[in-house]
């Protein structure tokens, strides 16, 4: 079956050009299963520690639903520098990896102890499912001591003994060498992943509070998130927007411009003509998602970026 002409390369099109697109041939390094277990450890423990989680998601999030990035391996700005001769200034991150896993304590074989943090976290009580009503606080778990019951929570006897249980594929997966690359899809066709279904979960049952995203795929809506937790500041290529009432317009097909262009279609609201809300480089951050993320961005003690460097490179 003939793969679908991804939207990607279509809003990137429509972009206006001569433009800085920051580094390209940015590439990621899977880490091995040891160290995935005990980083997730850590993840856990840092939610468990937060009042308030916003996530931050790029195009390395949708990736995986078939929707190319730009400035991946095979992104498309990547792809298009390689076809003209131009340098992609190419970034392998293993040494970027290498400071944050140092910083972590996660390099070295004999300093993997975690320490944990102070502040307490709401959490579910046993057997109990709900939002965080329904939840009871405790003290942040301490990893190198032991929990309620007297289970033994040093991170790395843990993580050793569950990479042990470990299947070979299983670790093969985890390395990414046995995903398939995905079929690429155009934006209204792409179906979204597990990652999104799950974040939409955290955050309708109250354990993240907002979603920021640079995406421009409709996935997080698709997925449900609510659009009150949710701040798309890069726009969104299905979505027709009155600049006058701010009235949204949700399609099912790709709205074929950016930099907020009239559609043509008029707003039912307030009558005034309505355009896409997909962001151009000179555009202003949109209103209200600018201010919905700076306002979750003042409140929350735990950041998390997905899919995302959160810069554009040098």
């Amino acid at each position: 079956m003939e793969a679908e002409s991804s939207s990607s390369f279509g809003y990137a099109e429509r972009l206006s050009r001569g433009h800085y697109r920051g580094t390209l041939n940015l590439q990621s390094v899977p880490d091995p299963p040891l160290l995935v277990l005990r980083k997730v450890k850590i993840l856990a423990d840092m939610f468990r520690a937060a009042e308030k989680v916003v996530l931050h998601t790029g195009a390395g999030l949708s990736t995986a639903c078939g929707i190319k990035d730009f400035r991946g391996p095979e992104g498309i700005w990547t792809n298009e520098a390689k076809q003209i001769g131009a340098s992609t200034k190419g970034v392998k991150s293993e040494a970027f990896y290498a400071n944050v896993n140092a910083d972590m304590n996660l390099n070295n074989e004999d300093e993997s102890k975690v320490v944990p943090r102070k502040r307490p976290r709401e959490e579910l009580n046993q057997g109990q499912v709900g939002r965080r009503s329904s939840i009871r606080r405790r003290q942040a778990v301490n990893y190198n001591e032991e929990d309620n019951e007297g289970n033994n929570m040093d991170s790395d006897t843990d993580c050793r003994d569950e990479e042990k249980k470990m299947s070979p594929a299983l670790k093969e997966a985890m390395s990414w060498a046995s995903l398939p690359k995905p079929t690429e899809k155009s934006v209204p066709n792409a179906v979204p992943s597990l990652a999104h279904m799950v974040m939409a979960t955290m955050v309708r049952e109250d354990f993240v509070q907002c979603i920021v995203t640079q995406n421009v795929d409709n996935l997080h809506t698709r997925s449900g998130v609510q659009r009150d937790k949710l701040a798309e500041l890069h726009g969104n290529l299905m979505v027709e927007y009155c600049s006058k009432c701010r009235a949204e317009y949700e399609r099912d097909f790709e709205i074929q411009s950016a930099g907020f262009k009239k559609t043509g279609n008029s707003c039912l609201r307030c009558g005034n003509t309505l355009t896409d809300k997909a962001l151009d480089w000179d555009d202003q951050l949109p209103e209200p998602d600018l201010s919905r993320a700076s306002s979750y961005r003042l409140k929350a003690d735990l950041h998390i970026a997905v899919g995302t460097s959160c810069q554009m490179g040098t």
